[in-house]
């Protein structure tokens, strides 16, 4: 009895797992899924793999400039610009305070959404680990899927519904508190105008 629980999943470490495991358990680390891929875990495994190339993709395309921008809401004002060919002044786009905002905080939101999505692909992994120690049948994708229609049937109902109360209660949620710290008005509308962060300062007067 004290040796099953000692190879319960959540009795193992995360820490633990890695230095314990084997190959594609420490690979599962730094490419999600590989642990399930060499588990013939091929469905569920693809879905890890494709979710973190993606997530990178995403994070090196535009992640990384919506989170940059973030902090600034923008530096590059619209307004009339003399165009030297044309020899006449030209409107010039500048930045949107408003969409950065909502971009910058939709790219927090898929963060945390992926440090979520890696923490269930080292559970799923350790799980792996479990069973061939435990000298146990590795499930199939037919009993995953089984599961999720079984005991597993409440998390597949709330699914489509939490990802719903995400983008149309959190994010907009998120954006209107995060739009009472900067210095928005009817002075600083965007895209004329920019808004900037004035933190505490607007509360304290």
């Amino acid at each position: 009895m004290a040796q099953k629980a000692n190879t319960h999943p959540n009795k193992i470490t995360f820490r633990t797992l890695f230095v314990k495991g084997d190959l594609p358990t420490k690979l599962s680390f730094f490419l999600m899924g590989t642990a399930n891929l060499c588990n013939k875990q091929i469905p569920k495994g693809l879905i890890f793999l494709l979710s973190e190339l993606l997530f990178f993709f995403w994070l090196i395309r535009n992640g990384v400039t919506a989170l940059a921008m973030l902090q600034t809401l923008g530096t590059k004002k619209q307004g009339l610009m003399f165009d030297e060919k044309l020899g006449i002044e030209v409107l010039q786009k500048g930045d949107n305070s408003m969409l950065i905002l909502l971009f910058g905080i939709a790219a927090i939101l898929t963060c945390a959404l992926m440090i979520y999505l890696y923490v269930i692909n080292l559970k799923s992994a350790r799980k792996l680990y479990v069973l061939k120690q435990e000298n146990k049948p590795i499930p199939t994708t037919l009993d995953d899927l089984k599961s999720l229609l079984n005991e597993r049937f409440h998390a597949t109902l709330m699914t489509i519904p939490l990802l719903g109360v995400l983008l149309f209660t959190i994010l907009p949620l998120l954006y209107m508190i995060s739009i009472a710290f900067t210095n928005y008005d009817h002075n600083h509308l965007p895209p004329k105008q920019l808004f900037t962060w004035v933190a505490f300062k607007i509360l304290v007067m």
